[in-house]
């Protein structure tokens, strides 16, 4: 599947099983967030330097080992970024094959 990037967080598409999007300035993920169903409940987990390394090799067409990672991108929910990139905001980004939300330089 293609991840998504969105110029606007608020196109992002909903959350898997009923979840709400939050924000949080107390609470923050260098890694994103990603939707997980463990026994029919659907929960927000933290996402990894691997779920991100996964996501933007195949944005980029890098390989996992060559990500770049620009810990100036963050999360203080699964849909809000926060930081900067010397090409301006870091932007929501949608794997939609792991329910993964994360921020990017792109």
């Amino acid at each position: 599947m293609t991840i998504e990037t969105f110029r606007d967080a608020n196109d992002a598409p909903p959350p898997p099983g009923g979840l709400e999007f939050f924000e949080t300035k107390d609470l923050i993920s260098p890694f994103g967030y990603k939707a997980v169903e463990i026994d029919g409940t659907w929960f927000w987990m933290p996402g990894t330097e691997e779920d991100y390394r996964k996501a933007e090799s195949e944005r980029l067409r890098l390989e996992p080992s060559d990500v770049e990672i620009r810990l100036s991108c963050y999360q203080t929910g699964p849909k809000t970024c926060g930081g900067m990139c010397g090409t301006g905001f870091c932007r929501l980004m949608f794997n939609p094959a792991q329910n993964f939300y994360y921020c990017a330089c792109g």
